[in-house]
């Protein structure tokens, strides 16, 4: 099953690691999470947004923004 994609672009076999913590993480349509990126509690992922491998999300993601780092930041905006 490895390299098919499941729900939400998160390749099957892809680690994602997402923190404990009270508020859960949302993850809305079309949005794509790179390998070993870290996703802290309570954040959203926007619309048609993209995470890039190894990057540590601590704020919500604007929808079709692509995101990078440590912590992410915005690199620029796909289209819709």
């Amino acid at each position: 099953r490895r390299g098919r994609e499941g729900p939400h672009g998160l390749g099957l076999g892809v680690l994602v690691a997402v923190m404990e913590g009270d508020a859960p993480v949302v993850l809305e349509n079309d949005c794509n999470i790179g390998i070993n990126a870290v996703i802290l509690s309570g954040v959203k992922i926007g619309l048609g947004a993209q995470v890039g491998a190894g990057a540590v999300v601590v704020e919500d993601v604007p929808d079709y923004a692509v995101v990078v780092g440590v912590p992410a930041r915005v690199q620029r905006y796909r289209p819709e």
